[in-house]
């Protein structure tokens, strides 16, 4: 991802945060405290090139995750809603080989698909996620928009 965001335009900023092995991610687990996050960053960063008022809000962001964190991404898309979050700032979500593991893995990957297929479909834009030029995209390992990979009957 590194390479991928050193090489494309327009240029973005990367927040890779590292949780603790004992904390995870902390409080940073909804989708207000994740936008104060990126809130605060954009702010500094600002601030850092000189505007004396700050004034530009925070744009598109993309969320990932691999593996056994998708549990994190789902607390997040799953979680309290934040309208401004949910609806206009995130745009994409990348899930690189999502595991559900555990005696309740089957029942978290199909509560986790029907959010994906729930904030996939909403947002200002609307529509169906199919459509070229569709603002909202979810992209699984093998970048198809199939769900049926990490929960079979859910392929749409």
């Amino acid at each position: 991802m590194v390479h991928q965001n050193i090489a494309d335009l327009p240029k973005v900023f990367f927040v890779f945060p590292v949780g603790s092995p004992t904390q995870q991610m902390g409080n940073l687990n909804t989708q207000s405290s994740l936008l104060r996050l990126l809130q605060e960053i954009n702010y500094w960063i600002q601030r850092m090139r000189g505007a004396s008022f700050p004034l530009q809000p925070v744009g598109s962001t993309a969320l990932s995750c691999f593996s056994a964190r998708v549990r994190f991404l789902g607390s997040i898309l799953m979680g309290p809603k934040n309208a401004p979050f949910y609806d206009k700032i995130l745009k994409h979500i990348y899930v690189i080989d999502g595991v559900f593991a555990g005696a309740r893995g089957k029942a978290e990957t199909a509560n986790f698909c029907n959010a994906l297929k729930t904030w996939h479909r909403g947002g200002d834009a609307g529509g169906t996620p199919a459509l070229p030029g569709h603002p909202y995209s979810f992209i699984d390992l093998c970048n198809t928009r199939d769900l049926s990979w990490l929960c079979p009957g859910h392929a749409d």
